[in-house]
């Protein structure tokens, strides 16, 4: 042992180092009594090396120890037997009347690949069929220890593979080892059973009309979300417009109420909330509270202004229901004009005052069905030009 190691263990020994790294052969002989965890890392060549190593903890009776074993997860990854292939090699004639090479077997150069199976491997008395393999061995009885899985006892695998009588259990479950504490690094087994799918709920989306058969056997369209629905998100355009109600809607109630308190906006409302309040729809107040609840979100005067602010988010909701409703219309009756357009083409032929009125009558509404798809913009004197054609105006408005 090298001086500056004896340092090393003296500083420790005194508690002036904490945390102590070192070797197998560094550790061994030591006899320090108030270690009270030891951490393995890395597999050990055999059981007897890593009880001796975890020996090094607890050595003073009075003191509560722990051992950790830290194996490399490809300890416990199974991999399929690699399969080589022989290399057949013919008797030639020897050149020269030289002796005629004997055939050898070589491992050909592309050998099958090894399939992997994914971690972890949990499998009854940690035994591999004859076809797999350990992508990392394992001593025999080092491998039984760290494999072990509930219900068994790492105690009780240690006394078994050295040979010793069944010891009385004296300690708690959660003062044993992991497994007894139900704290392995493998799920415990649990009995086999089938997948049951529980009956959708009658407002879930499993049981919409777009996912539930009808009498007819028949699934029907999935309804689109209107604008108010309760619970949907906001999102583009529409969440960036609410934002701003909400921005605005605070910056008012703070310099109503909160101007001269000496507190910041944040303390009245939060970017946060402001966010949270314009991306959700809330039908209620107490919809706002239980979403707050569930979410771990808080807002302390939700109680004074929550009505306020939905209020004016539900203004707000009710006027893009409104111009869907009106571009949803726009766009029926723009159909219908654009089928009416084609059929005046073939009066244009004709001369006189009738084929310029029917002329500007096209005009007048291939202009106005292109202004609302937004494609062509309506002439600045179309009113004028439409002059004589007021009944068409009429019908269109």
């Amino acid at each position: 042992m090298t001086s500056s190691l004896r340092r090393r263990i003296r500083r420790f020994e005194r508690g002036a180092i904490k945390i102590l790294v070192s070797t197998a052969i560094g550790s061994h002989g030591q006899d320090i009594p108030d270690i009270s965890i030891v951490i393995r890392f890395g597999a050990v060549d055999s059981l007897e090396q890593l009880k001796q190593e975890m020996g090094r903890a607890g050595r003073d009776p009075q003191i509560f120890a722990q051992a950790h074993f830290l194996v490399e997860k490809s300890c416990f990854q199974a991999q399929k037997k690699s399969i080589r292939k022989k290399q057949k090699t013919t008797n030639a004639a020897a050149i020269d009347g030289g002796e005629a090479s004997a055939p050898r077997d070589r491992p050909e150069a592309n050998d099958a690949p090894v399939e992997s199976i994914e971690f972890p491997v949990l499998l009854d008395d940690d035994k591999l069929p004859d076809n797999l393999q350990w992508r990392k061995k394992l001593n025999p009885g080092v491998h039984h220890y760290a494999a072990a899985q509930d219900p068994d006892c790492r105690r009780d695998v240690s006394d078994e593979y050295f040979g010793n009588p069944v010891r009385e259990r004296v300690l708690a479950n959660a003062l044993c080892c992991d497994l007894c504490a139900n704290d392995g690094p493998f799920p415990p087994k649990a009995p086999e059973t089938h997948p049951t799918t529980p009956p959708p709920h009658s407002q879930s989306a499993a049981s919409s009309t777009a996912t539930t058969p009808n009498n007819n056997g028949k699934r029907g369209r999935r309804a689109a979300a209107s604008d108010t629905d309760a619970g949907a998100k906001r999102r583009g355009g529409h969440l960036t417009e609410c934002k701003e109600i909400v921005e605005r809607w605070a910056t008012e109630m703070y310099e109503k109420d909160w101007a001269g308190s000496g507190l910041t906006s944040d303390v009245f409302i939060t970017d946060t909330m402001i966010t949270y309040l314009a991306h959700n729809r809330f039908s209620s107040l107490a919809h706002l509270c239980n979403s707050l609840e569930r979410s771990t979100r808080s807002w302390g005067l939700v109680e004074d202004y929550g009505n306020d602010i939905l209020g004016r988010l539900a203004r707000e909701a009710e006027r893009v229901q409104r111009q869907l409703e009106q571009q949803e219309k726009r766009e029926r009756l723009g159909v219908k004009l654009l089928h009416f357009v084609p059929s005046l083409a073939t009066k244009q032929r004709e001369g006189g005052k009738e084929a310029m009125t029917l002329c500007t009558t096209k005009i007048l509404c291939m202009q106005r069905v292109g202004s609302l798809h937004g494609k062509v913009e309506p002439a600045e004197n179309w009113e004028e030009e439409a002059r004589g054609v007021q009944n068409l105006n009429d019908g269109y408005d």
